[in-house]
């Protein structure tokens, strides 16, 4: 599963994949809707045709977190600081005129994200690829539990959907010691 940014312009991909953790699952689900006509003429009440709706592509991604950048989706906004490299990275919900740093426009969307599902085959041909554009956080679900590996479930909703059998995107994993191995409940102080 590889994740990319999307340019200013919504559900378009730009730059390279990235990795987004130790993906544990991915459950995509694509629905087609339909739209129940009535009308005058008919000999009945019943429905007298049936059209195609709106196809919905929706999913579930869950895996451990080895950088936050999903909650940055999920909040819409992140400020880096310190020195001599970024090592505080505050996430902010965008709101108002708080302005959010991936895109531009008055309204200040939450920013959007592509994903390549890639399912590989055995012989020429047989990949399974799906390509999800438009993608925006639903919701962002964060499992910390004394002893354990910090778990992120995250709903996502997509402008659309394109299946193939290409090649394999392979995302980049992050090259940072610190951020090599995924997060542990210790790693994190409430107050």
């Amino acid at each position: 599963l590889t994740l990319f940014h999307e340019s200013g312009l919504y559900g378009s991909v730009s730059g390279i994949g990235f990795w987004p953790g130790l993906v544990q699952s991915h459950s995509p689900e694509e629905n087609q809707n339909f739209i129940q006509l009535r009308f005058a003429g008919q000999q009945s009440r019943a429905v007298g045709q049936v059209v195609d709706g709106p196809l919905d592509f929706n999913g579930t991604i869950t895996y451990h977190p080895q950088d936050w950048r999903m909650l940055a989706f999920a909040l819409g906004s992140v400020a880096n600081g310190g020195s001599p490299t970024p090592f505080t990275h505050t996430s902010i919900p965008t709101a108002g005129i708080a302005g959010n740093p991936y895109t531009s426009g008055v309204e200040n969307p939450l920013p959007s994200f592509a994903f390549d599902d890639h399912r590989a085959g055995s012989g020429t041909n047989q990949n399974y690829v799906r390509m999800y554009v438009g993608c925006m956080v639903d919701s962002l679900d964060i499992d910390i539990a004394q002893g354990e590996v910090v778990t992120v479930t995250l709903n996502y909703i997509a402008q659309s959907g394109v299946r193939s059998s290409g090649v394999a995107v392979i995302g980049s994993q992050p090259t940072l010691a610190s951020y090599i191995r995924p997060y542990l409940w210790s790693d994190f102080s409430f107050q």
